[in-house]
């Protein structure tokens, strides 16, 4: 909290003050790992970058809506890597991606407590 701004913006120069490593946007794919959690984009892992996950990975558990393409989640099915698709590692933001959805649809606005309510299995 102490490196974001109101909006969650990671302040890269005050994470550098306190010891963080500052990379490029794609060396997360590359890093020798047991787990990768690609959590932010969708189609991140794609047939042409999947070949940049290092073989300690076993597995990915996808956090992003669709961050793993199929051409890409076919070669790592053939290397042994377990994919979790979105829709269990990440059902509440699946479905509250579906709320935003609908609510854009309608023009209307739902407040917290509405989506929480409306994300309770009834």
């Amino acid at each position: 909290m102490k490196i974001t701004d109101r909006f969650g913006t990671i302040d890269k120069k005050q994470a550098e003050k306190l010891g963080y490593e500052i990379l490029p946007g794609d060396e997360w794919l590359k890093q020798d790992v047991d787990i990768l959690i690609p959590a932010a984009l969708e189609n991140s892992i794609t047939e042409e970058n999947v070949s940049h996950i290092k073989p300690r990975v076993k597995i990915i558990i996808c956090g992003a809506n669709g961050p793993v393409t199929p051409e890409a989640e076919d070669h790592l099915e053939k290397k042994g890597v377990v994919v979790i698709p979105d829709f269990l590692a990440n059902a509440g933001g699946v479905v509250c991606s579906y709320f935003e959805q609908v609510q854009s649809n309608q023009n209307y606005y739902w407040t917290k407590e509405e989506v929480l309510a409306n994300l309770t299995i009834r």
